[in-house]
């Protein structure tokens, strides 16, 4: 009895200590990776989030501001905070799911492998959670997350719901894409509590905190960091870089202010030059697909904010600050609610085809075509071995985890292919649970790996 018990306990320690091990030997070997988006953290610009350009002033205070010292102290927090957010995840689930502890080395193992792809076999070279990017915090977060909203809806302790909803505040306040987890709790509230007057309570009390303390904390921020309280500013210039791509030049005459209409067209025909409009895309599913992810941020990052922000400037005699950015962002409403009435059946076809590219980018990465393949047979094979697990188990963990994982995947690919295009950036954070959830419903409805009840009698 004794023995088992301290063999349990043994792979459990064993893998903590691997998965941190396993993170922060990356971070010291590769130090800090400084990625196209990392000085827009590092200098606190007021289109980004609060929390991590604060994350890495608090390392800046510490170890002062000359060097990388603060950027490599901030990268090995970063993969402390993953090391022990993996492990407390596959640890929880192994036991949850009643699986013998060598599967908590199985899941681990999934885990880095998708570390591993990122570092050695991915272009970028780098994993994320040594970059300076919010990915760094946010990976590992939404595996707390997924821990505490599991153990919400299998134990339904109060409790946990509390800290679902702590998590995904701060997730909100790293990054907006994180809204997901809002919908995802609301879910969990309904599985725990059906529909009610005490459901519709406590979602309501959950989604203020979310989205007023995200509010109040955003205000917060610029208050102490920028030139006034406000909001945040520049999230509109996603939906914007989409109707570019899909708009046609005559679109414009749709504009009623003849400004931001000469406006329209200088951003127009400077992208349409380059060949970076749908109507310069192939005729495949395939080639739009990438023709869309290849031009969205030559659109959006060279050409159409620059060019609003120059006009801003010169219109409206304005330097980098608030005023200037609240401007613009009216600018790149005027210009996109004008046009999105004629755009909207072409957006359709783009959320769709991103929505499909961001299926493949969960479960691998879309570089060539039979990895689209291998995504439909593999996610068809999920769902139908979640069907068959519901049938056999009903609710059990594993059916409840994979789906979560079949939720969340869903809310991220949707909330990613509404506004930008579904890089792998923005789809990891689903695939090790993907992965995860596979060999969840498998050991489930095949019996393999699982404890036993003398074998759980033993383990007390």
């Amino acid at each position: 009895m004794q023995t088992e018990r301290s063999h349990g306990r043994f792979i459990s320690i064993l893998t903590f200590l691997l998965s941190m091990g396993f993170y922060v030997a990356f971070a010291i070997i590769d130090g800090a990776v400084i990625c196209v988006d990392s000085p827009s953290y590092i200098e606190m610009s007021i289109s980004r989030e609060p929390l991590y350009p604060t994350y890495l002033a608090l390392f800046r205070a510490i170890f002062g501001s000359g060097g990388n010292t603060y950027l490599n102290a901030a990268a090995i927090g970063q993969c402390i905070l993953a090391g022990f957010c993996t492990w407390t995840l596959i640890d929880f689930i192994t036991k949850k799911a009643n699986l013998k502890p060598i599967f908590e080395m199985l899941f681990l193992g999934i885990c880095v492998s998708v570390s591993l792809l990122c570092r050695f076999v991915a272009e970028r070279g780098s994993m994320y959670n040594t970059s300076i990017l919010t990915e760094s915090l946010c990976i590992p977060l939404i595996m707390l997350f997924t821990k505490y909203v599991l153990a919400y809806c299998i134990d339904k302790k109060r409790k946990d719901l509390v800290i679902s909803v702590l998590l995904s505040l701060i997730m909100v306040l790293t990054r907006k894409q994180m809204f997901i987890t809002l919908p995802i709790i609301v879910v969990a509230i309904i599985y725990v509590e059906a529909i009610n007057i005490k459901a519709i309570i406590t979602v309501l009390i959950c989604s203020l905190i979310v989205i007023c303390g995200n509010k109040a904390l955003d205000y917060a921020y610029n208050l102490a960091f920028h030139d006034g309280a406000y909001a945040h500013f520049n999230d509109n210039r996603f939906l914007t870089t989409v109707v570019f791509y899909v708009a046609e030049r005559e679109d414009g005459n749709r504009i009623e202010d003849d400004r931001i209409r000469n406006l329209f067209y200088e951003i127009y025909d400077v992208c349409d030059a380059e060949n970076s409009m749908l109507h310069s895309a192939g005729d495949s599913m395939y080639d739009k697909i990438n023709h869309f992810g290849d031009h969205y941020d030559m659109i959006q990052i060279d050409h159409m904010f620059p060019m609003m922000r120059e006009f801003v400037s010169e219109e409206y005699n304005l330097d980098a600050g608030s005023e200037r950015e609240e401007i613009v962002d009216k600018v790149s409403s005027s210009i996109a609610w004008s046009i999105i009435p004629v755009a909207w059946p072409k957006m359709a076809g783009i959320f769709v085809r991103s929505f499909f590219h961001g299926i493949v980018n969960t479960v691998g990465k879309a570089t060539i075509k039979a990895m689209y393949i291998y995504a439909v047979i593999i996610m068809v094979g999920f769902i139908a071995l979640l069907v068959l697990n519901i049938r056999k188990n009903k609710n059990d963990f594993s059916t409840v985890f994979a789906a979560y994982t079949l939720l969340a995947i869903v809310l991220n690919v949707a909330g990613v292919s509404a506004t930008i295009f579904c890089q792998v950036r923005y789809m990891i954070y689903m695939m090790p649970l993907f992965y995860i959830g596979l060999v969840l419903l498998g050991a489930d409805l095949f019996g393999i790996g699982k404890i036993t009840q003398t074998e759980e009698q033993t383990n007390g």
